[in-house]
C-alpha cells in the first residue's frame, strides 16, 4: 500500500470585526506589508499580508453568516488535490463540512471544515498561479513557523489528522500533569507543529498559529505598544527557542516564536 501523501499548511486567514485595525496591529508587530487583493471581483475587501515579497496571510472582515457569538480568530488552510473528495472524506470520518466546497475565482476550490472535536480549519485545491513567489524559509520574520493543535482528547484527535492528511509523528514530550506534547511534520521538514491538551478555560478545540519574529522581547513590546496583550510567556521551550501567546486588540489569539529572547 502506498503511503498517504502529506498535505501541508499553506495559507492563514484572520477573521476580525476591524479589518484595518487588525492590519495595522500585525503590520506593526510582524513587519508585514499589507495590500488589497486586486482579484476580489466585487466581493468582500480582502487584505494580503506579505513577509518580504511572499504573501503569507489574509485579513478579512468577519462574514455575516458567522454566528454572532464568534470571536475574532485565525484559521489555516491545508492543501489538497481534490477539495470535494477531501471534504467527503472528512465528513465520513467524523469531521464536518461547514461551507463549500466552492470556487474562489482564480484562487482555488475550498471548503470550511472541522475535525471530530469541532476544531475549524480550511482545505483548498489551489488553482495554478503565474509568477508565484518562491517559498520562504520558516524562520523568516512574519512567516508562520509552528502549528499547534489544542484538543480535549489530543491523542485521538491528532490520530484523525494523521490518518486524514498523512502527517508524520515526531518526538513525544512528557509534560507531566499537562500530558504529552506530540510533535509532528506536515511537510518534508523534520517537524512543523505539535499536538497537546487544552491550556485551560472554556476555549473550544482549536489550532494556534505561531508567527516568527527576529527577537521575542522586542516583539512583545511592539504588541503592547500597538494595543495587544500577552497572557503567556515569554517561555523557553524544548530546542532552545522562545514563545509567547497573546491577543490582538480585537481579541484574536496568536503566538510569537523566536530563536532569540
Amino acid at each position: 500500500m502506498a503511503e498517504p501523501k502529506l498535505h501541508d499548511w499553506f495559507w492563514y486567514e484572520l477573521m476580525t470585526p476591524d479589518q484595518d485595525g487588525a492590519a495595522k496591529f500585525y503590520g506593526d508587530v510582524l513587519g508585514w506589508k499589507i495590500s488589497e487583493y486586486p482579484g476580489a471581483y466585487g466581493g468582500p475587501r480582502y487584505l494580503v499580508a506579505s513577509a518580504g515579497d511572499r504573501g503569507v496571510a489574509g485579513i478579512m472582515t468577519m462574514p455575516t453568516d458567522v454566528p454572532g457569538h464568534a470571536k475574532p480568530h485565525w484559521v489555516g488552510y491545508i492543501s489538497t488535490d481534490d477539495a470535494d473528495k477531501t471534504a467527503n472524506e472528512i465528513a465520513s470520518s467524523g469531521g464536518s463540512v461547514r461551507r463549500g466546497p466552492q470556487d474562489i475565482p482564480t484562487v482555488g476550490r475550498f471548503a470550511v471544515v472541522t475535525d471530530p472535536e469541532g476544531g475549524f480549519f480550511c482545505i483548498m485545491k489551489p488553482f495554478p498561479q503565474q509568477q508565484e513567489p518562491a517559498k520562504i524559509a520558516t524562520n523568516t520574520p512574519g512567516n508562520v513557523s509552528w502549528q499547534e493543535l489544542h484538543s480535549d482528547n489530543p491523542e485521538q484527535n491528532f490520530a484523525w489528522y494523521e490518518k486524514q492528511f498523512g502527517w508524520k509523528r515526531g518526538e513525544a514530550i512528557d509534560m507531566g500533569p499537562n500530558g504529552t506534547y506530540q510533535m509532528f511534520s506536515s511537510s518534508d521538514e523534520p517537524v512543523t507543529g505539535g499536538s497537546c491538551g487544552k491550556m485551560g478555560g472554556e476555549m473550544p478545540t482549536h489550532w494556534l498559529f505561531y508567527f516568527y519574529v527576529d527577537r521575542l522581547d522586542g516583539a512583545i513590546e511592539r504588541v503592547k505598544t500597538a494595543g495587544g496583550q500577552i497572557f503567556m510567556g515569554p517561555h523557553e521551550v524544548p530546542g532552545g527557542t522562545w514563545i509567547a501567546i497573546g491577543n490582538d486588540p480585537q481579541g484574536g489569539i496568536f503566538a510569537l516564536h523566536s530563536e532569540k529572547k
